[in-house]
């Protein structure tokens, strides 16, 4: 992605979401979101971009609210 740290973090029941902020050559801001859940092998955690049955329900959720949360950034900005 464009930074090394997201500029907002989301969690919902083990599944969680980064909003990253891109420049474009341009110089406008571009955002992205990337979904990711936790997993324990032998008590180590580990990251996986693959979601069960019983992780769509938070996953829905945490798309709406980055949805959300980009949509009030701009907003602000536009302030």
């Amino acid at each position: 992605m464009g930074s090394n740290k997201p500029i907002h973090k989301l969690k919902e029941q083990g599944v969680s979401a980064a909003i990253w902020a891109n420049k474009t050559k341009q110089g406008d801001t571009r955002h992205c979101v990337t979904f990711s859940r936790v997993y324990y092998t032998a008590d180590q955690p580990r990251d996986s971009t693959s979601f069960g049955r019983s992780d769509l329900v938070s996953l829905v959720k945490l798309a709406q609210d980055a949805h959300a949360y980009l949509i009030r950034t701009e907003e602000q900005r536009a302030e």
